[in-house]
């Protein structure tokens, strides 16, 4: 065993090439500056460890994976390896996109990049006999925790020239006879014009002429999205009347690295405008009962509920899940604590009053909100003593 290459990259096998000179994988492209998963690109390294890694997908300015915000699958995250075309001239891959997860291919040595599928859906994993032109695609949308599906590409130019094509109905059974709100995708101006991409899921019955609670919902990471995918817990909410909100605020992925980056090192500020901003947008609309507004989230959704309740009162309950509440001391804690730096900007011991500015144990007084806090025994990543902090300082 020798080592040919050193690269950092997300837990998904590489895959080799048709003549075995080469391996195609998902990689980060310069650790010391990702933002966490947006930074992974399609890459290849020689398998004798000659010449440098070469990076395809750059221009993409997409993440090369999919980590997409629901609770059908473990962090939404599909681990399908690249797939090479016959000839090694093309290699296919999944790839974020505005709230959707989709099949891509790129041609080698050009570089040309093409997506495969366009729909309101997330691919989950996909499998492929390149010979062939067949794929298999695990996809699921707002209505369907997912299927599987099949496609067929021109084996030689990589177009594709059969649609997706429905195998299965897992899940036919289990949603008879259950109402399932509609869900829009919203565009909505922040404060400084930046638009911000989101998704509305309205209850069942929903009744323009009426008004309803609404929920902000906020996705973990904090670089990974919420998308076109099902969630069991926001129908849970829209079937017992709420219109549940998410968006895609600045720090998420999807929307290239400059907007996931947005956020680095600066927690609690821009992020927080981006969604007040949406909430403030659908609360101009007449069915939107803007004195019953709940927020929720999980993880960085979780941080981001505490930093909302110390940061304004307009929330009449908030849902905490997970969250870590000090920055200052969770690096010390969680299994990520001091490689999580580069994201907070600094160690503990070299600047101790950023990380207290961002974290929402330092603005605890201002709490007048209702807030259940729910925390993991043995979450590593997010530690309970987290939640214990915040809840004591209440």
């Amino acid at each position: 065993m020798r080592k040919i290459a050193e690269v950092c990259a997300p837990p998904i096998p590489p895959a080799w090439s048709p003549d075995g000179s080469t391996l195609a994988l998902c990689a980060y492209t310069d650790y010391e500056h990702a933002y966490e998963w947006n930074d992974v690109h399609v890459i290849t390294i020689r398998a004798d460890g000659s010449g440098a890694k070469r990076v395809w997908t750059r221009s993409l300015d997409r993440l090369c994976q999919i980590y997409m915000a629901t609770d059908i699958k473990p962090f939404g995250a599909a681990h399908s390896p690249p797939l090479w075309s016959p000839d090694g001239r093309r290699i296919y891959f999944l790839a974020s996109d505005r709230g959707n997860g989709r099949l891509y291919s790129v041609t080698l040595p050009e570089g040309e990049i093409s997506p495969l599928t366009h729909g309101a859906e997330v691919i989950l994993d996909f499998h492929g006999r390149p010979d062939t032109g067949r794929f298999a695609l695990l996809i699921a949308d707002p209505d369907d925790p997912g299927d599987i599906f099949t496609c067929a590409v021109d084996p030689a130019r990589g177009t594709l020239v059969e649609e997706k094509r429905r195998l299965t109905t897992m899940n036919q059974t289990h949603l008879e006879g259950i109402a399932i709100g509609r869900t829009e995708e919203v565009t909505l101006p922040s404060f400084d014009g930046t638009p911000i991409h989101g998704f509305v899921l309205y209850p069942p019955d929903f009744d323009r002429t009426k008004k309803y609670p609404l929920i902000l919902e906020m996705h973990g990471g904090p670089h990974i999205l919420s998308g076109n995918i099902f969630f069991h817990e926001y129908h849970v909410l829209s079937g017992a009347g709420f219109i549940v909100a998410t968006f895609n605020h600045r720090g998420s992925q999807g929307y290239g690295e400059d907007f996931a980056a947005a956020i680095a090192r600066d927690w609690g500020r821009i992020d927080y405008q981006d969604l007040m901003a949406c909430v403030d947008r659908l609360c101009e609309r007449p069915y939107v009962d803007e004195e019953r507004l709940g927020v929720a989230g999980g993880s960085y959704g979780g941080y981001m509920t505490m930093w909302i309740v110390t940061q304004t009162d307009r929330f009449k309950a908030a849902v905490s899940f997970r969250a870590v509440s000090n920055l200052y001391s969770v690096a010390g804690t969680a299994d990520m604590g001091f490689d999580n730096a580069r994201e907070y900007g600094a160690q503990p011991w070299e600047d101790r009053e950023h990380l207290f500015r961002m974290s929402p144990i330092s603005h605890v007084q201002n709490v007048t909100t209702p807030i259940l806090i729910v925390q993991a025994e043995e979450d590593l990543r997010c530690p309970i003593e987290q939640a214990e902090q915040f809840y004591f300082a209440l």
